[in-house]
């Protein structure tokens, strides 16, 4: 059932001009959080591990120095929820999201994904003791 859905799920950054990361079909997602899917990655694994989808130019920093986030599906309603940096609310940033992850318009939940942040003080609070 959910094969025959147009869109796709995971994870992403914008920087460089271009939005970066990985999509995979609905299929291949699990059950993170009930009632939606996630894909199989994780900012930290996917940055870390040796991939050849994060521009070199972008390896020395950590992977939240960047605008990130991630797409999940919501089965119930049949919607994508993109959960993102606020700093990614722009409509250049929305089309290529929408691009890569192969999303309708209608059937996408924008929302901010607050520990997405790349403003400093924001890091200072989600990373302190």
């Amino acid at each position: 059932m959910v094969d025959t859905i147009s869109g796709k799920i995971g994870i992403f950054w914008f920087f460089a001009g271009r939005l970066w990361g990985r999509a995979w079909a609905i299929s291949e997602g699990e059950e993170r959080v009930a009632g939606l899917r996630d894909s199989p990655d994780t900012h930290t694994n996917f940055w870390e591990g040796p991939t050849a989808e994060i521009a070199p130019t972008g390896r020395d920093q950590p992977y939240f120095a960047f605008p990130r986030g991630c797409v999940l599906y919501r089965p119930r309603d049949g919607r994508f929820m993109v959960y993102r940096d606020r700093a990614l609310f722009t409509g250049v940033a929305k089309a290529a999201i929408r691009a890569f992850f192969t999303l309708a318009e209608e059937s996408v939940v924008w929302r901010a994904g607050p520990h997405y942040t790349t403003d400093r003080d924001e890091q200072d609070y989600l990373f302190s003791d």
